[in-house]
């Protein structure tokens, strides 16, 4: 990470600290068809998943918004210090606070 990304904390808005969290929040979503050939295949062998999942077309159902590129912009990264960190944290506000926030785009 470069100096140029640092932020204060989007907890407390307090500056930068030499250690803090990064706490990186990702949506998951099921992939709808290779869900339903994994759970056919299920089926097939008489409920053993292993061997669905060793004979199915693509084994990983679930696809974290993190990992893909094309859904990079669900993934949240947020500063967090050590003191709000062992607080309870709302994480759907700081999500809101930071669209609020964001720049619009007028390209």
């Amino acid at each position: 990470m470069k100096l140029s990304q640092l932020r204060p904390y989007d907890v407390c808005g307090g500056k930068i600290a030499p250690s803090f969290y990064v706490i990186r929040l990702s949506f998951a979503l099921f992939k709808p068809r290779t869900t339903n050939e994994v759970l056919g295949l299920t089926q097939f062998f008489q409920g053993s998943l292993g061997l669905a999942e060793v004979f199915a077309p693509d084994q990983d159902v679930v696809v974290v918004a993190m990992d893909d590129k094309e859904l990079q912009e669900l993934t949240h990264e947020f500063f967090v210090c050590q003191n709000c960190y062992i607080q309870p944290i709302d994480f759907p506000m700081l999500v809101e606070r930071k669209a609020n926030r964001a720049p619009l785009d007028t390209a």
